[in-house]
């Protein structure tokens, strides 16, 4: 960015528009890419550096921040390189790529919300950070008895509604008993109905519940009815034509439902080969189309729900 003092045109916009009224300034702002405010907008003038990072400024974009729902693709072999696909056609599952990565090049990514992502060091470290800012925080160590191997499907984290603040919750088991590791064993090792049987995702403020029909080539949707516990039958998928969405077949070895949003169910499949790859697809419950995201190239990625958000954390190094 040029200084101020070598580029009168900037000083004079920024002069001008720092004279509005702040409901005004504010309306300009929210218009620009958050991506931008941040990157470039806010380095023009001190004045408007105030003004982006206000809390009232950020109470007026929230709404429109958490409009721009999109994806965060999780590049699980070069951590760092990591980016978000925003929604531009939902019907025809197109997006427009914005360049994230996260602060750090050593972290698992653990869970999302509402653009704030919660990290997984290979040291055993959590943080949490957002991407747009590219500001972070550590967490400090639990306070259990003694250390112990933090994995990931022992925290997440979650908003307080209606407001800027995170809770982080961590599931800590004590002592496991050898029944629970033979029951464990016998399910995993032992049973083909109980590996992969079905996978649940929040469509909107609905619970569903995706199951197979067939293996891996025709599913079934059940949305749950939270005032009689009972579950209805919503949609069926499949089979899915895989050369119509990408030009050719697929040896499937599995197929995994990750995310539903608006009308379109994410998912990946894996494919067979002696370094397991996985491709990403768009399901449209609506009009039934499938499409291959172009967005995410065929390898070792994974999605996660994603907007990009303007809360920040305290200035502490990551």
């Amino acid at each position: 960015m040029t200084p101020m003092n070598q580029n009168p045109n900037s000083a004079q916009s920024c002069k001008v528009i720092s004279n509005l009224s702040e409901d005004l300034m504010f309306h300009i702002f929210t218009l620009v890419p958050i991506n931008s405010l941040f990157n470039s907008t806010r380095y023009v003038c001190k004045s408007w550096a105030a003004t982006i990072g206000s809390s009232l400024f950020f109470e007026v974009c929230e709404h429109r921040a958490r409009s721009k729902l999109g994806l965060y693709v999780e590049n699980c072999e070069t951590y760092g390189s990591s980016y978000f696909l925003e929604f531009k056609d939902n019907v025809n599952g197109q997006f427009e790529r914005y360049e994230l990565g996260t602060p750090r090049k050593t972290e698992h990514l653990i869970s999302t919300c509402d653009g704030i992502l919660l990290l997984l060091s290979i040291s055993g470290q959590i943080f949490v950070a957002n991407p747009i800012l590219k500001r972070g925080f550590r967490i400090p160590p639990f306070p259990i008895p003694q250390p112990r191997i933090i994995v990931r499907h022992q925290c997440t984290i979650a908003r307080v509604p209606l407001t800027s603040k995170f809770k982080l919750f961590f599931l800590h088991v004590f002592a496991i008993s050898a029944s629970f590791w033979k029951l464990l064993y016998e399910n995993i090792y032992f049973s083909t109905t109980i590996l992969h049987v079905a996978r649940f995702l929040w469509m909107g403020n609905r619970f569903s519940c995706i199951a197979h029909k067939d293996f891996y080539t025709t599913f079934q949707i059940y949305i749950l009815d939270f005032d009689t516990g009972k579950w209805s039958h919503y949609h069926e998928m499949g089979p899915f034509d895989y050369v119509a969405a990408c030009g050719h077949e697929l040896d499937t070895l599995y197929v995994v439902f990750r995310l539903w949003i608006n009308d379109q169910i994410i998912f990946k499949v894996s494919l067979l080969g002696r370094d397991i790859k996985h491709i990403h697809f768009g399901y449209n419950v609506k009009t039934k189309h499938l499409t291959k995201i172009e967005g995410i190239t065929m390898g070792n990625f994974e999605v996660w729900p994603h907007v990009n958000s303007l809360v920040s954390f305290p200035s502490t190094p990551t």
